[in-house]
């Protein structure tokens, strides 16, 4: 090759990097003109229709729709007529993932304060699947400072706290006290509790991950994992990993040391609960039902699929821990919950005391069907009729 060639070659390539580079930093300007200010749990506009199979999850039947709207929650928008806006905090328990909009339970309990009191009750739904009180540490600290005035919030949390903890094995850290987190941690963090979030909430992060484009693009990563899945619209995920659970390859009956997890997941309790005070909001803290119990009925046990270490959700050939183990766990994560609300002075609703542990309550091991959802918000709704409201 002559050396004129080669150097047309350079000069064609070098041409097309800075075009590439031009095109690219063009590109994140406009988007960072138009970006938003604002976090957001879920993408705006997000939109999702479920229709799960007869029989895959007890107590759940027809069409769902899960609709965000354009505060990045479920529920209405914010309007000025709202005389008491509640905020639901918590994991996929509060989300309602295959609950119809209607059918979740701070729906359904603003609409039975709304129509008990007579006064215009707002409830919003921040709640995704997944999310732990390490994670609503940061919406709550970000959410009431960004929405309009937040009466009270009500956290239901512990078990994501828990299977975290079990799902990391030996593996499982603690979180360092909010206050103290090094900024590329509470950065990381920002990016997995919220969808949408500026980009100047990330300062601490590489240079790439502070741009518009690669917040877009992982956006977008998110939308191609749903178009992955779709059989999940049909439920046919919980048939999966119903079976991994039936395929373990062995049964532990002997809990690990929960000692620190439980101690952080106090930690971030009481953080959640000066945040919403310092902010003049009412915290209100709920205990985690579930339906394990060391004697189960033969349906309810056919139709639970959690307690795996490692990736258990993703194949089979993973350990679990036993029913009696997962119980026990969850009644001393409940116990520190009750214990924080007593220490602090905090409203407590007992929920994992007051439901039934059964598919007339549970399509598995935690989540609400139709009947347990109406239930838990008339246990809540309640509460809320007392004196203090």
């Amino acid at each position: 090759m002559d050396s004129r060639r080669t150097r047309r070659i350079i000069n064609r390539a070098t041409t097309l990097l800075v075009s590439l580079v031009v095109s690219l930093a063009v590109c994140e300007m406009v988007l960072q003109a138009i970006s938003s200010d604002k976090y957001y749990v879920w993408r705006p506009g997000l939109k999702k229709e479920f229709k799960p199979r007869p029989g895959v999850l007890p107590g759940i039947s027809g069409t769902k729709q899960f609709r965000i709207n354009s505060f990045g929650l479920r529920g209405e928008p914010f309007s000025e007529d709202q005389q008491y806006r509640i905020l639901a905090v918590g994991g996929s328990t509060t989300e309602g993932l295959y609950l119809d909009e209607s059918e979740t339970w701070p729906h359904l309990l603003q609409a039975e304060l709304t129509a008990s009191l007579g006064r215009k009750i707002w409830v919003g739904n921040i709640g995704r699947s997944g999310h732990n009180t390490r994670l609503h540490m940061l919406q709550v600290e970000k959410l009431l400072q960004q929405y309009p005035k937040i009466d009270a919030i009500v956290l239901l949390a512990g078990i994501n706290d828990f299977l975290q903890r079990l799902y990391n094995d030996e593996d499982y850290r603690p979180l360092p006290p909010f206050g103290s987190l090094d900024a590329h941690s509470y950065q990381a963090l920002v990016r997995t509790a919220f969808w949408v979030y500026p980009s100047h909430s990330h300062s601490a992060l590489p240079l790439y991950k502070r741009t518009e484009l690669e917040q877009r693009l992982r956006q977008a990563g998110f939308m191609m994992v749903q178009l992955v899945h779709k059989q999940e619209l049909d439920g046919s995920n919980f048939e999966r990993w119903r079976q991994y659970r039936l395929n373990a390859t062995a049964v532990r009956t002997q809990l690990p040391d929960l000692s620190s997890a439980l101690a952080e997941y106090s930690r971030n309790l009481t953080t959640i609960i000066n945040l919403a005070r310092n902010s003049g909001v009412r915290p209100i803290l709920a205990t985690q039902p579930t339906m394990w119990q060391p004697e189960m009925g033969e349906e309810s046990r056919n139709s639970l699929w959690m307690g795996g270490v490692g990736r258990f959700m993703r194949s089979e050939g993973h350990e679990y821990y036993s029913i009696p183990a997962l119980a026990d766990g969850m009644r001393m994560y409940n116990a520190a919950l009750m214990k924080v609300c007593r220490e602090n002075e905090v409203e407590c609703i007992d929920l994992a005391s007051a439901l039934p542990k059964d598919t007339t309550v549970f399509y598995d091991d935690c989540h609400f069907n139709e009947s347990g959802s109406r239930k838990v918000a008339e246990i809540i709704a309640t509460h809320f009729s007392g004196p203090e409201f």
